[in-house]
């Protein structure tokens, strides 16, 4: 009942572990794909090694999280035993690599290594906002975001290429139109909403970067719109990301148009088992609505 149909493959369930949620273990991104998850989207790899930003980096909020994490990375070059430890989740799911970069001269090079290791499918982070400059430079423009991509697929050899937007733009589908058009294979829609908190005794931000991303259920109202606005206009999969908490959330995303919905702060709240109460939960309202497969839920909002 709750087999996913992406491309060629064949996901156990539409919920997909968020990059950055397990950040470098292995070991809970291993028990999240035995919990259920279709797919599983460990840290992002960098071009280039990067510490992250110092602590305090994270802010619990009473509707979700504000994370500057800054994208913590070895660098391609210095992943070490990392790629044979993350080959381990391939026997119990699909496992997507996500890449990224602060140039955008950099997302190609690391695109080269990473279709070595011959995941089942390539995220392009070029939304992130809490690194310097901020990675949604790039997907806020779509000439740049298109020239990212077209410079991925030259060298993806046929492994499926994720564009992953930022829902802090004017138009999400001018973005989402040019990343299809340049050969993206889907959207992820979308990432953390630009956000800051701040400390009034302190009289400072409470970040150690100041701002950072915001996710959670307050983001779920924005990210389901740009699910649906996308639907409208482009014909690739969108994999919808933010604000999913429960299962009904995950329902919604679907009838929106996603093909696929990533869990990440219900998983960084509630543990790798929210997989398995998610899938029960969706497939409880399936059978309460006479549905036997998700691809029948998939845009329905739109007729």
């Amino acid at each position: 009942m709750l087999e996913t149909k992406l491309w060629k493959l064949t996901l156990s369930s539409p919920l997909i572990l968020a990059s950055g949620v397990v950040w470098d273990r292995i070991p809970q991104a291993l028990q999240c794909a035995k919990a259920g998850a279709g797919a599983i989207i460990p840290k992002t790899i960098m071009d280039k090694p990067r510490a992250g930003h110092p602590q305090p980096n994270l802010v619990r909020l009473e509707t979700g999280l504000l994370n500057a994490i800054g994208l913590p990375s070895p660098g391609y070059l210095n992943m070490g035993t990392k790629w044979a430890e993350m080959e381990e989740i391939k026997k119990f799911s699909h496992l997507f690599y996500s890449i990224g970069s602060d140039e955008s001269t950099g997302f190609k090079k690391v695109a080269m290594e990473v279709v070595k290791h011959k995941p089942s499918a390539i995220e392009v982070d070029i939304s992130c906002p809490n690194v310097e400059g901020g990675g949604a430079q790039f997907s806020a423009y779509a000439d740049q975001s298109a020239q990212i991509i077209r410079e991925i697929k030259s060298v993806s050899e046929g492994i499926p290429v994720i564009a992953k937007l930022t829902p802090a733009t004017c138009s999400v589908t001018e973005i989402g139109l040019a990343c299809e058009k340049a050969g993206a294979d889907a959207l992820t829609a979308t990432n953390s909403m630009p956000g800051m908190a701040i400390n009034a005794e302190e009289h400072a931000p409470v970040l150690s970067f100041k701002s950072g991303g915001y996710t959670g259920a307050g983001l779920k109202p924005i990210s389901l719109k740009c699910v649906y606005d996308l639907y409208s206009h482009v014909k690739i999969p969108i994999l919808a990301s933010g604000g999913a908490m429960n299962g009904l959330d995950c329902i919604e995303f679907l009838q929106a148009g996603a093909s696929a919905v990533q869990l990440g702060t219900l998983i960084i709240q509630k543990g790798p088992t929210a997989f398995t109460s998610v899938n029960a939960e969706i497939t409880e309202w399936m059978k309460a609505h006479r549905y036997k497969k998700i691809s029948e839920l998939v845009g329905i909002a739109h007729e």
